[in-house]
């Protein structure tokens, strides 16, 4: 990315078990909110507009809001899903090689 002819250099990001795992709580948290919205009352457009074609629309309306606030609610879930697995695969990545190296023993000696 360039700004004004100059190279940008994009700060490093740290990415360990505990951060991916907040994120992960932060996500679940928001999808829950976000099912907890109610949709406008489209009920009082449809009494306020009787005998427009207007009126009619309403109906949809509603339930196309509330589809909308699911399918987002449940996207910011599957995300919150992903980095949970990817905070526990970074736990189970570190303990199997922790393992591993531990099962070589004292490199200072040499192999029989």
């Amino acid at each position: 990315m360039r700004l004004g002819g100059g190279r940008v250099t994009p700060k490093p990001a740290e990415v360990n078990p505990s951060s991916l795992a907040d994120a992960a709580r932060h996500l679940h948290s928001y999808g829950t909110s976000i099912r907890g919205i109610e949709s406008p009352t489209f009920g009082a457009i449809r009494n306020s507009l009787a005998g427009f074609e207007t009126a009619s629309a309403t109906d949809s309306l509603d339930g196309s809001v509330k589809q909308a606030l699911t399918t987002i609610a449940g996207r910011h879930e599957q995300f919150g899903d992903a980095l949970k697995s990817a905070s526990s695969a970074v736990v189970n990545a570190d303990y199997v090689a922790a393992r591993l190296l531990e099962s070589l023993g004292n490199l200072n000696q040499r192999p029989e």
